[in-house]
């Protein structure tokens, strides 16, 4: 595995989801939205896109074969996640928030590598040479 493109694919999910949070957070001030269930699920789905896209992204950049594929995707959501832990450390979440969070995690990395697997060539042998 190269570790300089582990890491630049961790940093594209994540990035995309803070990304995400930042537009959705966005969204919500200038439509002057301050009901909590409606702020709850804007935030929740421009997450779960954003991370989905995320996943898909880097699945399409990583044009191994689907066992492969998901393996690698596997590796990144477990680096998603733990940087998570960051949230803790600054007040953003609690500790029971963060270890459930894997679920949201493994359900983005289902979809999302998913979704490369539809748009994205797998690299065949044909394609190496």
């Amino acid at each position: 595995m190269d570790v300089k493109l582990y890491i630049r694919d961790v940093a594209i999910v994540i990035l995309l989801s803070f990304v995400g949070g930042f537009i959705g957070g966005f969204v919500l001030g200038v439509a002057k939205i301050n009901e909590p269930e409606v702020m709850t699920l804007v935030i929740a789905v421009i997450s779960i896109v954003s991370t989905v896209a995320g996943f898909w992204i880097v699945g399409c950049l990583n044009k191994e074969a689907p066992k492969e594929r998901f393996s690698y995707l596997g590796y990144v959501g477990i680096s998603v996640w733990l940087f998570g832990l960051i949230n803790i450390l600054i007040g953003l979440s609690s500790i029971t928030q963060w270890v459930l969070s894997v679920i949201f995690v493994l359900i983005c990395l289902a979809i999302g590598g998913g979704l490369s697997l539809l748009t994205c060539k797998v690299k065949t042998e044909e394609t190496i040479n």
